[in-house]
């Protein structure tokens, strides 16, 4: 996910300039897809650490009866 959402946001980062001339593209919303993969990037490791404190909680509730 991290080595693709890299290539993703360079690409977006080169092209900004480009897309905003020929398409019309705001600037904001060239902004707001960097965002989006950035999230998209960081909610992976988000749900991991998620899943990994919830098995722990699971586990220690069994140890402990």
């Amino acid at each position: 996910g991290v080595i693709f959402g890299a290539i993703l946001f360079g690409a977006i980062q080169a092209g900004g300039k480009s897309m905003q001339l020929d398409a019309n593209v705001p600037v904001d919303m060239i902004d707001i897809l960097e965002a989006i993969i950035i999230f998209a990037v960081a909610a992976e490791e988000i749900i991991k650490m998620f899943i990994r404190a919830q098995e722990k909680r699971r586990l220690a509730k069994i140890g402990t009866t």
